[in-house]
């Protein structure tokens, strides 16, 4: 065979020189170590995405963060006990101390009635201790309570074996017990507040009490990297962030709210004043309408304007917190609170995307695209 027709025969079989073959697999290899590198970026993108989403739900109140619970008075504020635990408090009380009466009640029947009751707002009638009707009360110490157990609080008769009160008539029990059911719900931060009434002939006496939870001072010089109080500190100051941002929340509703009744008190105020000219136009002939109704004449004094200057100062002071707010957030969690279903569907995705990723590396890394081109 001649050297002309090996060439020839080597055109026709589409081979290459030794060189560009050479050639040709480095080329080859380059843009498997690219596309592998794009690949990779996307894998740690995918990552760290992953990652925040599961930092930011794993963040809780450590189980074992004392707290300072507090039982007092609603009236003169006096504190009753005073409790230091990182789980769900026991008080323990006289029912003279939560609600003083002449002559000392502490051995007949009581029940409770709490300040948000919803569906009931008719129990919330003045001066009722909101019992303001039978079935208001959650915790009854003779009887199942109308509106169902509360679930917050259990109350029940101590020392244990006792004879309890029933009706009016005394029993062989001294105190109370008054167990706090749900210590992680944010509302004890603010203070939980039930009325207390004792079942006596007539009219109930009563009073209001408070179960408020306060977070104790950390120490501002910790000795040692103790992970456990550090990450402690860190959920304690996410917790309030988020509870200062649910206040303000509230403030606005407020605020909105009272803007419409100062604008319906203005509305009516000309109203009524509308009708006190033409009643004096029409009874000017007897002097005046106040001499018709032999009464002193009424002025109204308008002090719509203190109100709208406090309700402007709380709006100014709202809308600078929610700067605050924005500024201490990054990019991330400004996106993911504006789109918080993004937060849902990316933890949902996220398992199945990093599989794939290193599916990807494994089909399409550097040695299965350098592998795949030698054979």
């Amino acid at each position: 065979m001649t050297l002309s027709s090996l060439s020839t025969e080597r055109s026709e079989l589409g081979c290459l020189p030794p060189k560009l073959e050479n050639k040709s697999i480095l080329i080859k290899t380059s843009k498997a170590m690219r596309s592998s590198t794009r690949t990779l970026q996307v894998y740690y993108v995918l990552l760290i995405i992953a990652c925040s989403i599961t930092c930011n739900n794993s963040i809780s109140t450590h189980p074992h963060q004392p707290f300072k619970w507090t039982l007092s008075r609603w009236e003169d504020q006096k504190v009753i006990q005073t409790k230091i635990v990182p789980g769900s408090p026991n008080f323990t009380a006289y029912l003279c101390d939560l609600v003083p009466v002449k002559p000392c009640l502490n051995l007949i029947s009581f029940y409770f009635c709490p300040s948000s009751n919803p569906g009931r707002g008719y129990c919330n009638y003045p001066n009722s201790y909101y019992c303001a009707y039978w079935g208001c009360e959650t915790v009854a110490s003779s009887w199942e309570p109308g509106a169902g157990r509360d679930k917050y609080i259990t109350v029940g008769w101590g020392p244990f074996g006792c004879t309890p009160a029933h009706g009016i008539a005394r029993g062989t029990c001294h105190w109370i017990y008054i167990n706090v059911t749900l210590p992680d719900d944010r509302g004890w931060l603010l203070g939980k507040t039930w009325g207390m009434r004792y079942l006596e002939p007539g009219t109930d006496r009563g009073g209001l009490i408070v179960i408020k939870k306060e977070p104790i001072p950390n120490d501002p010089q910790p000795i040692g990297p103790n992970r456990v109080i550090a990450n402690a500190v860190t959920v304690q100051n996410k917790d309030f962030a988020n509870l200062r941002e649910a206040i303000d929340k509230d403030l606005a509703k407020i605020e909105r709210s009272i803007n419409a009744l100062e604008t319906s008190l203005r509305s009516l105020s000309k109203v009524v004043l509308q009708n006190r000219r033409g009643l004096k136009l029409l009874l000017a002939q007897e002097g005046g309408l106040c001499v018709a109704l032999n009464e002193k004449c009424c002025v109204y004094a308008d002090h719509t304007g203190v109100v709208r200057d406090a309700m402007s100062e709380l709006r100014k002071g709202l809308e600078e917190r929610e700067r605050e707010r924005n500024s201490r957030q990054s990019w991330y969690e400004r996106w993911f609170n504006t789109h918080p279903w993004l937060m849902t569907l990316l933890s949902t995705i996220a398992g199945p995307l990093v599989m794939l990723g290193f599916k990807i590396l494994k089909i399409w890394g550097p040695r299965g695209e350098i592998q795949s081109n030698l054979h």
